[in-house]
Formats: structure tokens, sequence, C-alpha cells
């Protein structure tokens, strides 16, 4: 086993001692303190000390069992071996998984117990830079592909611009990424068949009979990741953490939090209120009946589990003087937004269905047509109701202008210019301190001037 952070590290090849070596060196490149290793005949239920930067100690027992069950006198004994220890903290990890009562009693010990099986070690080792490999996974943690922020905005500016009318500049003119941060959001990603029929005394009243199927669940909770996020991602192969784009190390990088043994709890209940349907069917007595057909837990065989991390962007946008902010996922090519406020009236404050107007005057992104968008009647530009001023035309009638055409016309003419929305709130230019509505965070003349 080397120590450089591009190492791959065949976990069933390595013994117990090895085991615990890679242990402390994980330890020790994630900053956990100083690591102490016991000596095998005095260890007790401790195999390391961390001496942690707080002047504490945290002890850690290393049990390599690949393919084996860690019970609850494991987790007692490391537990007590803290209490000799007089440290605020027990860590039990293995190459295996725990045991529903051993994980039951971890959570009431005090001191805290941390128990790491496979899935958390695999995670431990990706951020100390070192590549877990096991016969079941011979690509370790994987990741969906990830650009580099322009690219990312550039294909949300070019998504967004297909709703958005503008006039006389094209919404990718005035639209530009302002600040990005990127979140690796952790998540398992299943594979799973369901197989099971529904019989009452009238027989079979309904049947799930489904293979291959794909879920995407919280790498911290084990909760369901949007149906729409996994639908997006569907299909797109991932990559293995040393062919990411360098960038990527300097992103947030979420944690996985799922024991093996609690996260195929959560995903069977997750998965079998999925496939769950309420039925209606007839009785032998000629009674409409409802049946609740829920799958039970042996009619559900999860075949594939892998860690993957989910890009997710957080991208603020500037038009003009006004700033948006979307949250979204990638995929090469294309983006999913989850939420934000690009598609929120700036006039009403409410969600865009149909199609968006961009105001060229201050950046207002709103409902298309009256009373929230407008087109000056001289020049075609498009407006939103804060930038718009209108005029009497034959008493009933009015012509809605920008604020240019507005005063080249009153000032040829003498006609008399009403602003449509004269009270608005306003606050000052961080720049130059004239005064914009109170959305923006500098005046056009600024933005122009970037």
């Amino acid at each position: 086993m080397g120590s450089k952070p591009s190492d791959f590290v065949y976990l069933n090849s390595l013994d117990g001692f090895e085991f615990e070596r890679l242990c402390a060196l994980v330890f020790d490149r994630l900053g956990y303190g100083r690591v102490e290793n016991v000596p095998d005949i005095a260890d007790e239920g401790r195999d390391l000390i961390i001496h942690t930067p707080q002047a504490t100690k945290i002890v850690v027992e290393c049990k390599h069992y690949p393919s084996g069950t860690i019970g609850r006198p494991a987790v007692q004994k490391v537990h007590s071996a803290a209490i000799t220890e007089s440290a605020t903290k027990a860590i039990l990890v293995t190459t295996g998984k725990f045991s529903a009562g051993a994980i039951a009693y971890a959570r009431k010990s005090r001191p805290q117990v941390e128990l790491i099986d496979l899935n958390l070690l695999r995670d431990l080792t990706e951020r100390a830079g070192i590549h877990l490999v096991t016969k079941e996974h011979k690509v370790p943690v994987s990741y969906f592909p990830v650009s580099d922020s322009n690219q990312v905005g550039t294909i949300l500016i070019s998504s967004v611009s297909k709703r958005i009318a503008s006039h006389p500049l094209p919404p990718i003119k005035l639209l530009q990424v302002y600040e990005s941060r990127l979140r690796l959001r952790p998540a398992y990603h299943l594979r799973y068949s369901v197989h099971q029929d529904f019989e009452t005394s009238v027989g079979v009243i309904y049947s799930i009979h489904t293979d291959n199927e794909e879920v995407l669940l919280d790498g911290v909770n084990g909760a369901r990741v949007d149906e729409g996020v996994r639908g997006f991602l569907q299909g797109t192969p991932t990559v293995a953490g040393d062919k990411i784009a360098e960038f990527v190390g300097h992103a947030e990088r979420g944690s996985f939090k799922m024991d093996q043994t609690t996260l195929a709890r959560n995903a069977k209940q997750v998965i079998a209120d999925r496939h769950s349907k309420t039925i209606s069917y007839l009785g032998r007595n000629n009674v409409l009946y409802k049946a609740t057909c829920r799958p039970g837990d042996r009619s559900i065989f999860i075949r594939d589990v892998r860690q993957v991390f989910v890009p997710e962007w957080s991208l603020s946008l500037l038009a003009l003087s006004k700033r948006y902010s979307v949250n979204l996922v990638e995929k090469p090519e294309a983006v999913q937004v989850i939420s934000g406020d690009i598609s929120t009236c700036k006039i009403c404050r409410q969600e865009i269905i149909g199609e968006m107007l961009l105001c060229n005057s201050c950046g207002n992104i709103v409902h298309k047509g009256h009373p929230h968008g407008y087109t000056c009647k001289a020049c075609n530009k498009s407006l939103c109701r804060n930038c718009t001023y209108w005029t009497r035309r034959w008493l009933i009638f009015k012509d809605f202008l920008c604020q240019e055409c507005a005063s080249q016309k009153q000032r040829l003419k003498g006609k008399s210019m009403r602003h449509l929305a004269p009270d608005l709130p306003q606050k000052h230019c961080i720049h130059c301190g004239t005064k914009i509505h109170d959305d923006a965070i500098r005046c056009v003349k600024c933005w122009n001037m970037q």
C-alpha cells in the first residue's frame, strides 16, 4: 500500500495489520489528529488512538472482515475501551457491515461510538486521496461528469432564452454568470427488481413484475432524490474520481452518512412506496372493495448499489442590473433546474409558466404582456412595468414608451408622460450611489461600464 494521493488500494489483498495502517493513514490525511498505533498484545478493543488538536482522545478499532457482519459485542468492547481511555469518542471501522443490534447500541452509547462500514470507509478513503477497490466494485466511488461554470452557465442561458422575449438585445447578450458554486452531493445509485402477486378470495387483483429499475437515494439521510433529477441523470455514464476535472477538488464535497444495513432498510421502504398502488376490485358478493398493494421486503431484490456524486451548481446570473439565483444539476450538454428565481416574475413574484419577457432597460424578467410586460411603441424595446411610461392617444387609448422615447416625444411634441410605477421603493447603486430599484444591485450605467 502506497501513500500517494492517486493510490489504488485493493482491499481484498490486505491483511489485518495493513488494514490498520490504511485506517491510520486515512485519519491522518483527513486531519483527525496525531494517530498512535496500539500494540496487538495490549489493544483491548483499541487498535489506534487519535490525539486530536483539541487535546482529546478518539479510540479506534479496526475489523477487516470483507464479507462479515459486526455484531453488538464488538461495539460494546470499543465503547468500554473509550471509557477506560477517557476518550470523547470511539470509532469502529470494518470492511464488512454492522448488524441492526450493533447500530442500535451505538446510537445510544455515551461517549459516542461512530460506526464506519465499507460504504462509509470508501468515502473516507476517497476524501483522503486513496481509491479503495473491491472485487465487487472495480470502480471506487464514482462521479457524474462535471463541467466548468462557464460552460454550465452558457447551457443554462441558452436553455432559458428559448422562453424569453427580448428586444433589441437577445437574452444571451444580457444574461451573464456573476458567481458560481459547485457542490458534490453524495448519493446511492441502486438497481433493483420487484416481483409480487396480490391475491384475494377472487384471485390475483394486482401484479408487480419489474426488473432493472433504478432509484437514487440521498447519501446522507437515505431519502429519495427527486424523480426529475433521477430521470434527468438516467443513462449518464459515471467516471472514477481520478478522471474528473482538476477544479472539482475545490468544490464543496458532501460526505456519505448511511451504513449498509440502514441503507438497505431505507431503500426497501422507498422502493415499496414507489410501487404501492390502491386497487379497486369487485368481491364475490358484488361489493366494490379497495386494497392497497404494497410490495413486501421479500419481494424487493436490490441488485447493485453504487456510491456516486451528483454535481449541483448554485449560479448567480446578472441581467443588466438585476440578479437571479439558480440551483441545478448537470450532465454533458444539458442542465436541469432544481430551484431558483429565474422563472419568477419580478413584478408579482409568481412563477411564470408560459413565455417570459426580459426588460432591456433594467433586466427584470416578467410575465409577457400587460400588466407586467410591455413593448415600446416607438422602438419596440422590451420593457417591464417599472420602466414603462405612457401618454394618451385619442383620449381613451394609451401609447407605452421606454424612458428614452418618452423623453424625446415630450421634448418634441410637448406631450405629458406618466410613469406606470411611480412609487417604487428605491436604494442606492453600490458603485456610484445613483437611486435604483430595491431589487437591483447596481445601476445600468455602471453595468454597461463593467
